[in-house]
């Protein structure tokens, strides 16, 4: 069965170390536990970037106890194990470059500085094919762009779970949490793993599973040291390296890719060329037209996937507090 939609998730502010540390076969490199909130002291800024750690304490791993199911995650799902993030900052021009291979800024800056960026959702009007964000913030996903602010394709996050359980999944699904779930320090881990995991069994449980892909990625490196050192493609106008950024976690979830850790190399990009190729899109830019393919990954014969396993959800008063101050304080990127 062909892939027909297109399922992308992204999450918050982790290296790939960050998150796997505590595992030897994944990370060489022996990393101290992280407390919840260093991140909150880790700086994900440009700046930051060019020295590789975001501040004190920050070469660190999240817990093995809270990176269990993330752990199980990997056995499930294809883990791409040398995916770096598209751009050596923050979140926002990360965002951008996910959605649109461009970005004006390598830094975060207002919504109101955010020009009418060509993007894979204007791609997809003009092949007259569906799509919908499915979001739990006004600063992420294709909210960001003022040419689609407003569309009734951008709906709460949780009506996906009502569209994957009675087949009306798009042809591309642009998945933001709501902060609190998103894994952006200082929020627990676990939150973030009962997110992706009722999300993930919402999919695999409905009926185009099988016709079905879905990617997941953090954003940006959160501040957080990786041993990698991410390669330079492309300099800023200052002479500092824009692109690539640090390794971030990515995984690809079908019943079309073979579990556990792929070294593929791969950026951020190339998930986006991945949308693309799987739905027939033209190239937005002369860097997703040459970020590395991961369209080798898929293969026709579908395998089964057993169910992972679900992770309680917080209180819902908690996750709607933590929005809201998210909101209020222009937490995004940060």
């Amino acid at each position: 069965m062909a892939i027909e939609h297109v399922v992308v998730v992204v999450m918050e502010n982790l290296t790939f170390d960050a998150l796997y540390g505590s595992d030897p076969h994944l990370v060489p490199v022996r990393l101290a536990p992280c407390c919840p909130v260093v991140g909150r002291l880790c700086d994900n800024g440009h700046r930051a970037a060019l020295a590789g750690v975001g501040g004190p304490g920050c070469r660190c791993a999240v817990p093995a106890s809270a990176a269990g199911w993330f752990r199980q995650f990997a056995e499930t799902a294809t883990l791409l194990t040398h995916c770096f993030s598209a751009v050596r900052g923050p979140s926002l021009p990360n965002h951008l470059m996910l959605m649109c291979a461009d970005s004006p800024f390598v830094t975060n800056a207002p919504l109101s500085a955010i020009p009418s960026l060509t993007s894979v959702f204007d791609r997809l009007d003009r092949r007259a094919l569906p799509w919908k964000a499915y979001s739990g913030r006004t600063d992420g996903g294709p909210a960001l762009l003022p040419q689609l602010r407003g569309r009734p394709e951008i709906q709460a996050w949780s009506a996906l779970f009502e569209d994957a359980r009675t087949g009306r999944l798009p042809a591309l699904a642009w998945v933001i949490p709501p902060f609190a779930l998103s894994g952006h320090p200082p929020m627990p881990w676990p939150w973030a793993a009962a997110f992706l995991s009722h999300v993930l069994d919402a999919i695999r449980r409905g009926p185009q599973w099988l016709s079905t892909l879905t990617v997941v990625v953090f954003d940006d490196w959160g501040g957080y040291y990786d041993h990698l050192w991410p390669p330079i493609v492309e300099f800023w106008e200052d002479g500092t390296p824009f692109r690539d950024g640090f390794r971030v976690p990515a995984w690809i979830f079908s019943a079309h890719t073979a579990p556990g850790p792929e070294p593929v190399p791969c950026t951020g990009l190339s998930l986006l060329k991945l949308v693309e190729e799987i739905l027939d899109l033209e190239p937005l830019t002369f860097r997703d037209a040459e970020a590395p393919s991961l369209r080798g990954l898929i293969r026709s014969a579908p395998r089964d996937v057993l169910p992972l396993p679900l992770v309680p959800w917080p209180p819902a008063w908690i996750v709607r507090t933590w929005d809201t101050l998210a909101q209020v304080a222009g937490e995004f990127g940060i």
